[in-house]
């Protein structure tokens, strides 16, 4: 996964391309991380994960911004 930079889009575009291209292998990665780990904390943050990456709002503007966010960048 990409950091986001605050103030430049081009990084911004990156890190949506980043999630969106690899959306499936992050919920396995997030749901094995789930089920195997010991740590109670770990564990909480993969289910809050998992829950926001589920999600129809973020379903929806991951798939709405990515083309948005591509042509600033052919912009810029």
């Amino acid at each position: 996964m990409k950091s986001m930079s605050q103030t430049r889009w081009a990084c911004r575009a990156d890190a949506v391309n980043a999630v969106k291209n690899n959306y499936k292998a992050l919920l396995c990665v997030l749901e094995e991380i789930n089920s195997k780990c010991l740590i109670p904390e770990a564990r909480a943050k993969c289910r809050g994960l998992l829950y926001q990456l589920k999600t129809f709002e973020f379903i929806y503007c991951l798939n709405l911004m990515q083309p948005i966010l591509q042509l600033i960048l052919k912009v810029s």
